[in-house]
């Protein structure tokens, strides 16, 4: 698996290169200083460019950063011929994954959702308010009563589906909700748990 420092010079080397690249940003837990590295945290890389269209007719473009294992490219559609936001999502033989993020620079806030983003590279000078920490969209907060209990209420209501899957032998339906709309509520009400415990 290769260090971060060589995935970050490669990176680098690649948009300075390429003319077309007005900027590279860094997103997700690699941008958060409070999260612990580990080997098997991704590399959410935005190229931001105009050129997406330019760019992804290459197909061999992804090889500029190593050797692939599987790749998706999620936004790709078949006649589909203009992008704003265009993702290659490659997992590497040395097991080092890149998540790279083609981006139009006028669709950059419609498609950066992340909490945290570091600007590794800014041709024009013109990216510096990407540098931003912003921790509170992963903060829980605290609900009223009522929230509570609708919460409450769901988790009841949805057992009787379970139930009713039971009684028509239908497992794969009963475990469904069990583990989609029980278990997402459950969650939410154990980290009000947490969160009240805390605040006491």
């Amino acid at each position: 698996m290769r260090d971060e420092q060589e995935i970050y010079n490669l990176v680098l080397n690649i948009a300075n290169q390429d003319k077309r690249i007005e900027a590279v940003l860094l997103n997700g837990s690699r941008a958060n200083p409070n999260v612990p590295k580990d080997d098997f945290q991704d590399y959410d890389i935005v190229f931001v460019t105009n050129f997406i269209e330019d760019i992804i007719s290459d197909t061999n473009y992804h090889k500029k950063f190593g050797d692939i294992l599987i790749m998706q490219k999620p936004n790709e559609f078949r006649n589909k011929t203009e992008y704003n936001c265009f993702a290659y999502l490659m997992q590497f033989q040395d097991l080092t994954r890149i998540d790279l993020r083609l981006i139009k620079p006028e669709f950059l806030e419609d498609y950066l959702d992340d909490a945290f983003s570091k600007v590794l590279l800014d041709k024009k000078n013109k990216y510096l308010d990407y540098n931003f920490e912003r921790s509170s969209l992963y903060e829980t907060k605290q609900l009223s009563e009522d929230e509570i209990n609708k919460i409450l209420n769901e988790i009841y209501w949805v057992s009787t589906y379970v139930v009713k899957g039971i009684a028509r032998n239908d497992i794969i339906y009963s475990e469904f909700m069990i583990s989609n709309p029980i278990k997402n509520a459950f969650i939410k009400l154990l980290k009000q748990k947490i969160l009240i415990d805390f605040l006491r």
